[in-house]
């Protein structure tokens, strides 16, 4: 029990961690403490437009469905770490034929 007690506020930062993987960039750049408090409590997120479209594909669907998730107001709506494992290595994983 005590290790899921923080495990959808580590799920919203490994969403902030992927975000930044993705963009080489900060999802907060310029902005204060104060003024990302205030932003997330909005239910405002880093715009995933922002990913370059090579990383995007490269990252796949998965891999984006859970960066979108792991931002979700509600924490219990948030993804799981398997979901997140699962989601890279569906991104790791060499394309299938069709």
């Amino acid at each position: 029990m005590a290790g899921d007690l923080f495990l959808p506020s580590d799920m919203f930062s490994a969403g902030n961690m992927l975000w930044a993987c993705l963009t080489r960039s900060s999802p907060w750049k310029g902005r204060t403490l104060a003024d990302i408090v205030l932003l997330v409590l909005d239910g405002q997120r880093p715009s995933l437009r922002k990913i370059p479209e090579p990383m995007a594909a490269a990252a796949g669907a998965p891999l984006l469905d859970f960066l979108q998730a792991a931002w979700s107001p509600e924490p219990q709506d948030r993804p799981s770490a398997a979901a997140l494992r699962q989601a890279c290595a569906a991104a790791a994983a060499p394309d299938q034929p069709e």
